[in-house]
């Protein structure tokens, strides 16, 4: 009836299908052309028939599931910390005793081999 009443859609072929599942949805194929050249008039139409359809699934009782989009950021152990400290103080002793340098370091891309 949606596609049927709507006074900006050439006659003609007009169907909704399911047309299967999405990860978070179910898929339904509308067919119908609507009668503009303007692209503004085009995306309200289609803004007119989504609605629509929102509207009919609300008067069957259905309610849309929007997928939500959530993050874990593991906060960091005891032992993470003490790992970091560990490589910290062995990154220092290093550096101290000549066994790892800083700019120029032969380890280092790019860096000249010491002569």
């Amino acid at each position: 009836a949606l596609l049927e009443g709507h006074p900006k859609l050439f006659g003609g072929e007009r169907r909704v299908r399911f047309k299967g599942f999405g990860e978070s949805a179910l898929l339904l194929e509308v067919t119908c052309w609507v009668a503009t050249r303007s692209y503004d008039e085009y995306t309200r139409v289609v803004e007119e028939l989504n609605f629509g359809i929102a509207g009919i699934a609300d008067v069957a009782g259905c309610q849309f599931a929007l997928p939500g989009r959530g993050a874990y950021v593991p906060r960091e152990s005891q032992a993470d910390a003490e790992r970091l400290r560990a490589i910290s103080e062995e990154v220092k002793r290093r550096r101290a005793s000549g066994k790892l340098g800083g700019v120029g370091d032969p380890g280092e891309p790019g860096a000249k081999p010491k002569p």
